[in-house]
């Protein structure tokens, strides 16, 4: 069935295809911001020195150290992208090809990433494996994947900790107190068993007391993410030296799967190159709110979809006269389950001050009956220079119009992808990587909601970018913040900006998130000076699941900052740069 719809796969009304039966997290941005200006300099980021409002509890803190410099820079503890990298294969260890014992079969996935093999058959009973977004599952042939044993896949800055990376991917919006990430021995073996070479084991745990009764535990348990803390059964996260850029998480539960020599079926498994095109992890556990690139936005939309949160979904289109009304809009996802996502490469062209790109997507669709429909997709996107958007309101990069079909769920994915763009007459270019000066490709363009740290690299990026209009962006309407043109202006002498950020604090409520986060401006000037600031940055969003549209994303509700000399121990002054909650 061909399928000629301008709004699919944002809308996708069509037999109800594309909803996501996943409880809507709301996610809890890990952050960081610029600032105000003192009587004596301007500092890097304009705005009001009124007071941020006392409303973080100490309880909830998000520590991170972020360090920012211009728009090359990457924070220590934030999103990891979501498409897995591709990896020098002789940089990580392939599937063995020794023979298998009898009995043995290999799971191999090169869009996942990992291989590992596992016991065909156990005491009369029959395992098989299955792979489904970024999970495999490893189960009993007579009961359902969902029900058994699975590995997911998750990607991060090869540099970050694994630590790090499950706290800002997995523990986004919870109290690091009340779930504990903790580094661990392999737990596949016994207490005081010597560990095991270039390989990082880590667990989500609770507090707990000698007095705790099983209610109690989970009653504490259930202030963590499920299945990932380890409450109950075996459950653990894994990364290795030879592929640092991925890590993964174990859900084992209470009984063994074997594989050969009679070991668990988790412990051999190893990390192998990446296909060319991914899945991208779009799944309901994480917020991706992301513009940054025609990948991150798609990805964005059906992260959206998957988290229910329609208005915002909806919000990704540039023109919803060409969408069906919101109602009926967010009535077309009724019937399906989750969506999968690969896309393939994105070509575009530039001309009189815009951007327009095409990318091929594969989304495959799990509806509510149990069923799967598989779509095949090509987005048109479209930026305005944002270096030439001088006047707000900033129109940030957005979906024009798609062409999808509906195919087999067998289908030659990698030969759909190639050819599904050109069946929409979109432009085809090759886009260049070097592009004009204020293309959003070049510089690292940055403009992410997906958190508060995201925020303010976004920030940060666009006023190093000199893109003022953008940066005013990230300031939600109605915030403490100056006029335009003295917000602009406040620039003039500023050459770059760096941040440092000390512990994040979260609150919510009456369907409100609320951040607070104590930061360090380093300001070099345009004479060659620098300036230092430390001050506390406040963000806001109201609840992506029950907005209305239009849509409003995280952004910056205030600002308060303070020029200290160039020497100070900035470390003790942003403990006490946001109000005590």
């Amino acid at each position: 069935m061909q399928l000629k719809i301008n709004y699919l796969l944002g809308a996708l009304i069509v037999g109800g295809v594309l909803a996501t039966a996943c409880n809507p997290q709301t996610p809890a941005p890990t952050a960081t911001q610029p600032a105000t200006s003192s009587p004596t300099a301007k500092p890097p980021v304009t705005a009001s020195s009124s007071a941020t409002p006392s409303v973080l509890p100490s309880d909830t803190p998000q520590p991170t150290s972020t360090e920012m410099s211009d728009a090359t820079a990457e924070p220590t503890v934030t999103l990891a992208p979501t498409v897995l990298p591709p990896t020098n294969i002789a940089d990580v260890k392939q599937p063995t090809a020794e023979p298998l014992a009898s009995g043995i079969a290999v799971f191999s996935s090169a869009s996942l990433g990992i291989s590992f093999h596992y016991a065909k058959g156990d005491s009369g009973t029959d395992f098989a494996t299955k792979e489904s977004g970024d999970k495999a599952y490893v189960y009993m042939k007579t009961a359902q994947p969902e029900t058994g044993q699975w590995v997911q896949v998750f990607s991060k800055p090869a540099k970050t900790s694994l630590e790090d990376a499950i706290k800002s991917q997995v523990l986004q919006g919870y109290s690091l107190t009340d779930c504990i990430v903790k580094l661990v021995s392999d737990p596949n073996k016994s207490s005081g068993s010597a560990a095991t070479p270039g390989i990082t084991f880590a667990m989500i745990t609770i507090p707990q007391s000698p007095d705790d009764d099983p209610g109690a535990i989970q009653t504490k348990a259930a202030k963590c993410p499920q299945p990932y803390a380890a409450v109950g059964g075996l459950a653990y996260f894994m990364t290795t030296n030879n592929a640092p850029e991925r890590f993964v998480f174990f859900s084992i539960g209470q009984y063994f799967i074997p594989a050969e020599q009679n070991h668990p079926w988790q412990t051999t498994l190893k990390f192998i190159a990446t296909s060319a095109n991914p899945a991208v992890n779009v799944s309901a556990a994480q917020y991706i709110d992301d513009r940054s690139n025609p990948e991150r936005l798609v990805a964005s939309l059906i992260n959206a979809i998957n988290r229910r949160e329609y208005p915002r979904a909806y919000g990704y289109w540039q023109n919803t006269d060409q969408l069906a009304p919101f109602d009926q809009y967010a009535q077309g996802y009724a019937k399906t389950d989750s969506v999968t996502l690969k896309t393939g490469p994105v070509r575009g062209s530039a001309g009189a001050g815009q951007f327009y790109y095409t990318i091929p997507a594969i989304l495959a669709a799990k509806m509510a009956d149990g069923s799967t429909q598989t779509f095949v997709a090509c987005y048109q996107i479209h930026l305005s220079n944002p270096g030439m958007q001088v006047t707000p309101p900033f129109s940030p990069m957005a979906i024009q119009k798609a062409y999808t079909e509906k195919v087999s769920n067998n289908s030659a994915t990698a030969t759909l992808l190639s050819q599904i763009c050109q069946k929409g007459s979109f432009p085809d270019d090759p886009l260049s990587p070097a592009g004009p000066s204020n293309a959003p490709d070049s510089q690292r363009y940055t403009d992410d909601r997906s958190s508060a740290v995201a925020v303010l690299r976004s920030l940060v990026n666009a006023i190093n970018r000199k893109e003022y209009s953008r940066a005013y962006s990230y300031w939600e309407p109605g915030s403490v913040v100056a006029p335009f043109s003295d917000f602009q202006n406040g620039y003039v002498k500023t050459a770059s900006v760096a941040v440092t950020t000390g512990a994040v604090q979260s609150d919510a409520g009456a369907g409100q998130l609320y951040y607070n986060a104590p930061v360090t401006l380093k300001a070099k000037m345009s004479d060659g000076s620098t300036q230092t600031f430390v001050g506390c940055y406040a963000f806001h969003l109201a609840n992506p699941g029950i907005q209305s549209p239009p849509f409003q994303p995280l952004g910056i509700k205030s600002a308060t900052v303070k020029k200290v000399a160039n020497n100070a121990d900035t470390t003790i002054l942003m403990k006490s740069a946001c109000p005590a909650s």
